[in-house]
């Protein structure tokens, strides 16, 4: 077997895994706190508060997708009752939250599938920002 040695470059094998984020220690806090969630898979922080209702712009969407499909009531949209309307962006609402992994910092930390850490960093501005993540072996 030849090694070959590739400078500059990071590498593991297929069987660990390594995961790192970087926020603000405002966003930190608000984590620990509840207001805020870890979407896992686009590793972006998610306000609590926009999973329980849906924007103008989402309310079109619903109404855009129904008039598409008309399958739950077979009726155009200015015929379905306020009920159903309502019925169908709680639908929605529950999409949103249901195609993506939203953790909690106890979900994050507290899971045993992988080791976890967290840093502390203040930058030369002043900045306070903390870095954290998983990593381990997911075999």
């Amino acid at each position: 077997m030849k090694r070959q040695i590739r400078h500059g470059v990071f590498e593991t094998n297929s069987s660990s895994t390594h995961s790192l984020q970087i926020c603000t220690k405002e966003e930190f806090e608000k984590w620990k706190n509840g207001e805020i969630l870890l979407d896992y898979w686009k590793e972006e922080f998610v306000d609590v508060s926009t999973l329980l209702y849906l924007t103008d712009q989402e309310k079109e969407d619903v109404k855009d997708n129904y008039n598409k499909r008309k399958q739950k009531y077979w009726k155009d949209w200015e015929d379905i009752s306020e009920e159903e309307k309502e019925e169908l962006y709680q639908e929605a609402i529950t999409n949103k939250k249901s195609y993506r992994e939203l953790q909690t910092y106890r979900d994050y930390f507290c899971s045993y599938d992988l080791e976890t850490f967290e840093e502390r960093y203040t930058s030369p501005s002043g900045d306070e920002i903390i870095i954290f993540g998983k990593y381990g072996y997911d075999g």
